[in-house]
This record gives C-alpha cells, sequence and structure tokens, in this order.
C-alpha cells in the first residue's frame, strides 16, 4: 500500500541569504560572544509571509563581526485558523530558517581559516513579539 506524503499548512518556499558582512581584524577572537537578532516579516496577500531575519554576532574583543541577513518565503493555506496562523508566523518561522542561518555562519567561518563558530541552539521565541511588532501587511 502506497503511502501519500502530508503537506504542512505552513511551509518554506525558498530563502536566500541577502547580505552577508564579515569582518576580523586580526586579533584574538575572545571565545565570549554576543549575538543578536532583527526581524521583520511581511503578510503578502497570495497567502505568503515574508521574514527576514538578521543574525550579528560581535566577539568580546571586538576583533570579529559577523552579519547575516537571510530572506524566507513561507507559503500557507488560506484555511488556517487566525490564532494558528500567528504562532506559525512570530514563533514557528524564525525557528524553521534559523538552523539554515548556523550552518552557514559555521560555513563561513570554517573556510575563512579562523575557528569554526558554532552558534548553539537556540529557543528564538523571545523575538516573537518582536516580530510581531515589526510584521506589515500587503
Amino acid at each position: 500500500m502506497e503511502k501519500k506524503a502530508i503537506v504542512s499548512k505552513f511551509r518554506l518556499e525558498k530563502y536566500v541569504i541577502d547580505k552577508s558582512i564579515f569582518d576580523y581584524n586580526k586579533q584574538e577572537i575572545s571565545s565570549e560572544r554576543n549575538i543578536g537578532f532583527d526581524v521583520h516579516g511581511v503578510i503578502k496577500n497570495n497567502n505568503q509571509f515574508e521574514l527576514t531575519l538578521i543574525t550579528n554576532i560581535i566577539d568580546e574583543n571586538k576583533s570579529l563581526k559577523i552579519f547575516v541577513s537571510i530572506a524566507a518565503v513561507y507559503e500557507f493555506d488560506s484555511d488556517i485558523k487566525p490564532e494558528i496562523l500567528d504562532s506559525m508566523f512570530y514563533k514557528n518561522a524564525p525557528a524553521i530558517i534559523f538552523p539554515y542561518v548556523r550552518a552557514y555562519i559555521a560555513s563561513l567561518t570554517s573556510l575563512s581559516g579562523i575557528e569554526t563558530i558554532h552558534i548553539p541552539t537556540m529557543n528564538l521565541s523571545s523575538i516573537a513579539d518582536e516580530l510581531k511588532n515589526n510584521t506589515t501587511k500587503e
């Protein structure tokens, strides 16, 4: 018996790293790092949600600065209840795309000849309110 794949009602369609800055001043890189986020969203009329997640990393010595902006497009079915859709937009969307940012930063630092930076798995639910406040509708 053949099983059919279940298609999620909220799914990542595509993403692109639209800006990346790697600034290393050749001084000793501290193992203590500050990681910050900036998020923006746009709810489109054609059942799409566009998320921009900006990740900033600066080590304690300010010898390494990394800036990565990723733009992700999610599709969603029109029959999702609004309260569930809010959770998808503001909590799940950043959590879905963040592993791509982590992998990109690990690859970037590894290929740069410095010690590879592995960002730990993080719970991004703390940025949900900021994302909700920074989301517009078209």
